[in-house]
């Protein structure tokens, strides 16, 4: 099969056909359309602040590429021929970022951007700029580790997050469209690794682990952003979710099949009714601890609607992949009834002064950063919303 052909069958996985918007991504183009219209060429949109109105950084952050990629999931969600123009337009100059090699986040960069483009337009241009961010990604790579390097540090640990399984999906996709296979491999390595170090026997994940730069052995396991060490950091656990399922996708090694089921059936056993966790699953017993109310109830500043868009996205594509009939109806159902939570007026902006589409998300709790909206949380839900086909 040419290469084209296979890129697009893998987009069709990704991006079902055009549908009748509802309401709720009636409104979403509303939010969208409306940051687009206040956003300067050359800022990207990260977090809103108390008043609603968003935060904004340059292209060189990870979180640049989730405006354009929500423009793309717009585009294919709707027809509407306007936002590819502007998606187009405030991708362009993410562009520069492709040479970037500094970081492991142009996966987040240009998968929902510069790879949505090609999938979606087949412009050349569009696939050159995306295989050269690839290439970039793949500098990062320790044979020695079987990783890509996550954060750069001072000294010689080589650090792997568990956010980085979103990442590699760059470098399976640019395999597939005309890139070093070389690259397939190292993305299946950075998989198997994280699946062997990151997730913990029980199907919980771990933020981050430490390793020796020459030998490849584990210095070290621990968090970032979680409550503690050995606690479950949530969106960690919808990253490993969602990028254990999509490598699985790419490579049909039952290896990370189970893995992508041992991390699903953790979460379902554990995330609150409703689909909606705190940032941390050990976050309840802080709660109380730090402010006396019972964390129960709803407690809007500790909990992660954007670990919630994730996961629901990841358990969507586990349940197509899954030929295991009675699980993937187990987590279809419970990606759906999260959406249907996530598009109720709790977490919805819809009525309220806020620029973003979800509320009540977490960038980083203990770093003071939390109750806002996400443009990744964003992105994901309008990703869970295509691959669910609902019209809310």
């Amino acid at each position: 099969m040419p290469i084209v052909a296979v890129v697009w069958a893998a987009a069709l996985v990704v991006f079902p056909g055009p549908a009748v918007a509802g309401p709720v991504v009636d409104f979403a183009e509303r939010q969208v359309a409306r940051t687009d219209a206040k956003l300067a060429q050359g800022l990207y949109p990260s977090n809103t602040r108390r008043s609603g109105r968003w935060r904004f950084t340059g292209p060189e952050r990870w979180t640049s590429g989730f405006l354009p990629g929500a423009m793309w999931l717009l585009y294919r969600r709707t027809g509407d021929r306007t936002w590819r123009l502007r998606a187009a337009r405030r991708q362009a100059i993410l562009a520069g970022q492709r040479v970037n090699t500094s970081t492991h986040d142009v996966g987040f960069m240009f998968l929902p951007s510069y790879v949505s483009a090609w999938r979606l337009t087949r412009r050349p241009a569009y696939r050159r700029v995306a295989l050269t961010a690839a290439g970039s990604l793949a500098s990062r790579f320790n044979g020695a580790v079987g990783a890509t390097r996550s954060w750069n540090t001072e000294d010689p640990r080589f650090r792997v997050i568990v956010d980085n399984l979103m990442n590699i999906e760059l470098l399976f996709w640019g395999a597939r469209a005309g890139g070093p296979s070389a690259w397939h491999e190292m993305a299946r390595r950075h998989a198997l690794t994280t699946l062997r170090d990151h997730v913990r026997p029980d199907g919980s994940t771990y933020h981050i682990v430490d390793y020796d730069t020459m030998t490849g052995s584990v210095l070290g396991k621990r968090t970032g952003q979680g409550a503690n060490a050995d606690s479950t950091w949530s969106r960690g656990q919808a990253w490993a979710i969602h990028g254990l399922t999509s490598a699985y996708r790419s490579t049909k090694d039952l290896r990370l099949l189970e893995g992508a089921r041992r991390t699903a059936r953790w979460w379902l056993r554990h995330v609150p009714r409703g689909g909606v966790p705190f940032w941390d699953f050990d976050a309840p017993a802080l709660v109380e601890e730090r402010t006396g109310l019972p964390a129960a109830g709803p407690f809007a500043p500790a909990l992660d609607s954007s670990a919630a868009a994730i996961a629901a996205s990841g358990l969507l594509d586990l349940a197509r992949l899954d030929p295991r009939r009675a699980s993937s109806r187990r987590y279809k159902r419970a990606a759906i009834a999260t959406l249907r939570t996530l598009a109720s007026p709790r977490y919805l902006a819809r009525g309220t002064t806020h620029r973003s589409i979800l509320r009540h998300g977490t960038a980083n709790h203990e770093g003071g950063s939390a109750d806002t909206g996400l443009i990744y949380g964003d992105y994901y839900f309008l990703e869970a919303l295509a691959r669910a086909r609902l019209d809310l």
